[in-house]
């Protein structure tokens, strides 16, 4: 099935901004602050710190409510719910009841996102040492977060996923 265009774009840049987190020193060296045998999936947890630390401190980095903006994402997600599948569109429904997306200022909806990664990775009995560290990293990393995101967000204004699409890129 071929995804429409709109639907392919956002993957796309999805995926770069992965690829650019990946190299980014704050990103790496808030990795480098958990201990070596939570390291490989280290950038996973960052991701989901930089969601509540986002989520805490929403309105310096963004002229919408952060309502509005979960409001819009769910409209998008919505538009195109028959691609995600049976487990997405269940795990669209939870995201819709809970709201998640506007509700990661509340550590319980950190700890929900970090048990289903677990999960996913067969790793589901580190849960307690992976949440301390965590805990641990939230005032030490937002200042990290504070110096990548800006950057990230920079990166991706400028990088045209449509026209990507259209080059094969």
């Amino acid at each position: 099935m071929q995804w429409p265009t709109p639907l392919r774009a956002g993957v796309r840049l999805h995926r770069k901004i992965d690829a650019l987190s990946n190299r980014n020193d704050a990103i790496t060296a808030t990795c480098n602050r958990f201990s070596p045998v939570h390291r490989r999936f280290a950038p996973i947890y960052v991701d989901i710190l930089a969601d509540h630390w986002l989520s805490l401190n929403w309105s310096q980095h963004h002229a919408h409510e952060l309502l509005d903006f979960s409001q819009e994402c769910y409209q998008a997600i919505d538009e195109y719910q028959t691609y995600l599948g049976v487990r997405g569109q269940r795990f669209f429904e939870y995201m819709l009841q809970e709201d998640l997306l506007s509700q990661y200022h509340q550590w319980v909806h950190v700890e929900q996102a970090l048990h289903s990664v677990l999960r996913r990775l067969d790793k589901a009995q580190e849960f307690e040492s992976v949440n301390r560290q965590m805990l641990g990293l939230v005032d030490a990393g937002k200042a990290e977060f504070v110096r990548y995101y800006p950057q990230l967000r920079g990166a991706w204004g400028t990088w045209n996923a449509f026209d990507a699409i259209a080059n094969n890129a």
